[in-house]
């Protein structure tokens, strides 16, 4: 009796299924388009898909293939834009502390790590390749 059982809810779940709207092949473009392009939306993909293969998908079944192949469709950040008083502003910095010596810099850098957390690289070499001694002995 329990085989019996077993056959019925195996059948009853693969009937319960629904149908994917993609086969194999859909999703491996989806996947070749995502990894070609990586700045490409869900929106795009779709449409080349509608394009290139005829086959007409939601941008939610597009973002679950993607999710599965473990890419995703998102656009990078864009960067902040650069205003002429910003510019100016590090040109003037850049000017008043044109002449400083080695000291003066890992001074001005020590300062600024103990406000933070953590020190990034970067910081490190703000202060000079020159300086990363004395700049480790300040963490």
């Amino acid at each position: 009796m329990g085989e019996v059982f077993d056959m019925y809810l195996t059948r009853l779940d693969f009937r319960d299924r629904r149908k994917r709207s993609t086969t194999a092949r859909d999703d491996r473009f989806i996947q070749m388009s995502a990894l070609r392009n990586r700045h490409l939306t869900a929106v795009s993909h779709r449409n080349e898909l509608r394009r290139v293969r005829q086959v007409n998908v939601s941008l939610s079944t597009i973002r679950k293939r993607l999710y599965e192949a473990h890419l995703s469709a998102r656009r990078p950040l864009k960067e902040l834009e650069l205003l002429l008083h910003h510019r100016r502003a590090r040109l003037e910095f850049a000017q008043n502390h044109i002449d400083w010596t080695g000291e003066m810099r890992l001074m001005f850098c020590s300062r600024m790590t103990q406000n933070l957390i953590y020190c990034s690289l970067t910081a490190v070499y703000a202060c000079g390749e020159g300086n990363m001694k004395g700049m480790q002995r300040v963490l």
